[in-house]
């Protein structure tokens, strides 16, 4: 299965890219690719961390690595949602 990509929001200001990506976890996949959200190499990512069916606020959705050409998510059950924003090129 795959983590499904909904894309809310991007621009770009002096080279640098801004991703903002609602995601729909499937239950075991863990890692998100630069090439997932439109970017090349991930500089800075900020998981904004409801979780939409439970409707209460997970803990941090990042484990381990945080940039670079991808970064690690914690497992969430199939079909928890939560937003990413990112910040690269």
């Amino acid at each position: 299965m795959a983590l499904t990509f909904t894309q809310k929001e991007r621009y770009s200001v002096g080279g640098k890219a801004f991703r903002l990506y609602e995601i729909t976890h499937d239950g075991s996949v863990t890692t998100i690719n630069a090439t997932d959200i439109d970017m090349n190499y991930i500089e800075a990512a900020i998981p904004v961390t409801t979780n939409v069916l439970s409707g209460v606020a997970d803990v941090d959705r990042l484990s381990g690595t945080t940039s670079g050409p991808f970064i690690t998510v914690v497992a969430m059950t199939a079909t928890s949602t939560f937003m990413l924003q990112a910040w690269g090129w």
